[in-house]
């Protein structure tokens, strides 16, 4: 495996890791009755406003 295959494969671990953070921050809010926004997904899960409605907007 070459040095952008490795890169390729870096990232796409990471994704996945961020999406089921984000999932999981998704199932807690709901767990708990409390509104799903883009702030209350990204302080749950733990990333960026911005990285919580890159996810968010693509599961519309």
């Amino acid at each position: 495996m070459g040095r952008v295959e490795g890169m390729a494969k870096a990232r796409a671990v990471k994704t996945e890791r961020v999406k089921g953070q984000i999932q999981t921050a998704i199932n807690i809010l709901r767990l708990y009755g409390k509104k799903i926004t883009v702030r209350s997904v990204a302080d749950e899960a733990g990333v960026s406003t911005t990285t919580a409605q890159k996810y968010l907007s693509q599961n519309k």
